[in-house]
This record gives structure tokens, C-alpha cells and sequence, in this order.
């Protein structure tokens, strides 16, 4: 992303932040080895190539924007159940991710045409719909033993999300 975003001329600092953001994805992995309980693979980077505006500003605030917020919530949900410091560390990073990607999000959606952002607007609902009506497969048991919320409290989680954040942005592209 730090590398798109230097070819995109985007701000020094939201490139910096960017970079410790991927940094912080590194020590996530870290955690969710422990979590797992066993070591998790280390993927090789990925070989740089140059996306398009379209292309940044789409996929920042489909797994920016929306999926870091929700990211955000549930890791800091699951990190308060279990009493484990590390992962509401993650969800703090988290948190700084979602603000990253609205920061870019405002930086970079203005050269988009209205087309491309009326995409970018269906796009983002219909992940956000997904999201709302999605049920994890999680049984109970899975639920208390990691910390994960019930599937009518990660509801209420996701449906405050969009009513306060997701759908006022979402209307905003559109306008």
C-alpha cells in the first residue's frame, strides 16, 4: 500500500503510517500464532505492483474503512472476554488502521469519477449487507472458548457500525 500510495503522491505522513501499519500486521501474527496455538505459515511478500487510483481507493475502503472497523470491534470484544493484553493491543492497531484507511479514504476519493464512486458506494453495501447477515458457523462452545461475541451481540456490533459510520459514508459517495 506505502509504495502505492508514494506513487499516488500521496502525503509523507500517511505513507509513514501506512508502513507502521504494516508493521503492526507482522506482530498480529504473532498474537494469532499464540492464539492458535500452534505457528501459523509466514507468507512471503507480495511482489509490488502499481494498482490504479480506482483500484487503492476501492479496496482501501472495502478492507480499510469497513473491514478494519468491524476488525477493530470484534478483536476488542474477543481481547476483553479472554483478559488478554496482547489482543486488545491488536485491536488498538486496529483502530489506528480503520482511522488510516478514513484518512486515505478522504485523501484519495475526490479523483475518482461519480461513476467509480457510485461503484465504490454499491460495493461497500453490499459488504456491509453480507457482513450484517453473515453467520460465522461458530457454535457456542467455539463462542465462550474464544472470546468470540454471540451472533446476535456481533449483530448489534456490526448494525451500530453501519447506522453510525458505514451507511452515513456510504450516502456521502453516493451524493
Amino acid at each position: 500500500l506505502a509504495d502505492d500510495l508514494e506513487r499516488l503522491g500521496v502525503a509523507s505522513s500517511l505513507i509513514a503510517r501506512a508502513r507502521d501499519a504494516a508493521d503492526d500486521e507482522r506482530r498480529h501474527a504473532v498474537v494469532a500464532s499464540r492464539l492458535a496455538g500452534r505457528e501459523l505459515p509466514v507468507l512471503e511478500p507480495a511482489v509490488f505492483s502499481p494498482r490504479s487510483l480506482e483500484r487503492v481507493v476501492f479496496e482501501n475502503f472495502l478492507g480499510g474503512c469497513i473491514n478494519e472497523s468491524a476488525s477493530a470491534v470484534k478483536s476488542a470484544s474477543i481481547g476483553l472476554a479472554l483478559e488478554d493484553v496482547a489482543l486488545l493491543g491488536v485491536a488498538s492497531d486496529e483502530v489506528g488502521h480503520a482511522q488510516l484507511s478514513w484518512d486515505l479514504h478522504h485523501a484519495l476519493h475526490d479523483g475518482l469519477s461519480r461513476d467509480a464512486l457510485n461503484e465504490l458506494a454499491t460495493a461497500g453495501s453490499a459488504l456491509v449487507e453480507r457482513m450484517l447477515c453473515a453467520d460465522e458457523g461458530l457454535s457456542e462452545d467455539v463462542r465462550v472458548a474464544t472470546g468470540h461475541p454471540s451472533a446476535a451481540r456481533w449483530r448489534e456490533q456490526l448494525s451500530v457500525l453501519s447506522a453510525e459510520l458505514w451507511a452515513p459514508s456510504l450516502q456521502a459517495l453516493r451524493s
